[in-house]
């Protein structure tokens, strides 16, 4: 709960739902970089791939409770790598860097990818069922994204 309010965390933060995910690679823009040069990015691990592996590269339940509805809505899990700076690296070191999986789209299709994830009712009030939520929604009205 605390690492969607900015406190760092061990935990790097996957969705089960693939629409989920365009939703926030849709979202998440780097404002830095000119529109026309901005990718989204859509990151797939095999979840199976760390079954059982023993490694320092696991799976974190979180348990799900009434004081944690964003993890609900986003359909959230964890991933924790103790030893490695970099998940990749210790995917690597398992010998198991194959079950990580890209997608690159352009931003240009940003705007159709979050029309349709709409369409799902995937939106910043059911991402963020707070009142960040509610200020993400209007600030997303009023500025027509």
């Amino acid at each position: 709960l605390a690492q969607h309010y900015g406190v760092p965390s061990p935990f790097l933060d996957w969705t089960l739902s693939p629409w989920i995910a365009v939703y926030f690679a849709v979202t998440g823009t780097d404002s830095s970089t000119l529109p026309s040069a901005r990718t989204a990015a859509i990151l797939r691990l095999a979840q199976d791939s760390l079954a059982n592996s023993g490694s320092d590269v696991r799976f974190v339940k979180v348990r799900q409770g009434p004081d944690n509805a964003r993890l609900i809505a986003q359909e959230g899990l964890f991933t924790e790598t103790i030893s490695q700076a970099c998940l990749f690296d210790g995917l690597d070191v398992l010998g198991k860097l194959d079950s990580a999986f890209a997608y690159t789209f352009p931003m240009s299709l940003a705007t159709q990818a979050l029309r349709d994830v709409r369409a799902m009712t995937i939106s910043d009030l059911r991402m963020f069922p707070d009142a960040i939520g509610v200020a993400r929604e209007v600030r997303a009205r009023t500025l027509g994204a």
